[in-house]
């Protein structure tokens, strides 16, 4: 979910802080690459070995980016309720880990719940002092590589064929979706 306001009270200041767009690193690579076989390139051939090997093409798009920043929320009851508010946020507990051992066979334990705190289960009424999007916790990476193979064949002088394969996600790469982000939830 977006990440919204947890003290009206407070206005434009509680709205202070990392953009949920900010990714720090994004790598973007976009290249083509024409093999060098065929009339008049490096390893020349005419005829109809040339329509053969002559004429390929490969290109690729690829991009590596990091995570987005995490909004962590929690259930706010009586307090957003009362003050109109849509969230409320935990306490981060200092030098606590975040991250928990994700791999594919593991999926559940991308966050630790131990990093973060009810700031007062005494008073409802408390707010948490957790950032709007904690730069310090992020989303899985995203990367991402599409590639592409043409040939370009010269039928007569007027007329060519055309033949393209496109392949998207090649390594076929997972994108994790976001991982449960109220610290009140079980999971």
């Amino acid at each position: 979910s977006d990440p919204g306001i947890q003290n009206p009270l407070r206005g434009a200041l509680d709205d202070r802080a990392l953009s949920v767009d900010d990714i720090p690193q994004t790598l973007i690579l976009a290249w083509s690459y024409e093999l060098p076989f065929g009339r008049g390139k490096r390893f020349n051939f005419t005829g109809p070995v040339d329509k053969i090997v002559g004429g390929w093409m490969i290109s690729a798009a690829q991009r590596y980016e990091e995570g987005r920043p995490v909004s962590i929320t929690m259930a706010c009851g009586e307090l957003c309720t009362f003050l109109g508010s849509n969230e409320k946020r935990p306490n981060r507990v200092p030098g606590a880990r975040a991250y928990g051992n994700f791999s594919t066979s593991n999926l559940n334990q991308y966050l630790l719940k131990s990093a973060w705190a009810d700031p007062d289960p005494n008073n409802p009424l408390v707010f948490g002092d957790e950032p709007q999007n904690d730069p310090s916790v992020r989303l899985p990476h995203n990367f991402n590589e599409d590639f592409s193979i043409a040939k370009l064949t010269a039928i007569t002088e007027r007329v060519d064929m055309r033949f393209v394969t496109n392949v998207g996600n090649i390594f076929n790469r997972h994108l994790w979706c976001a991982p449960d982000t109220n610290w009140s939830d079980s999971t």
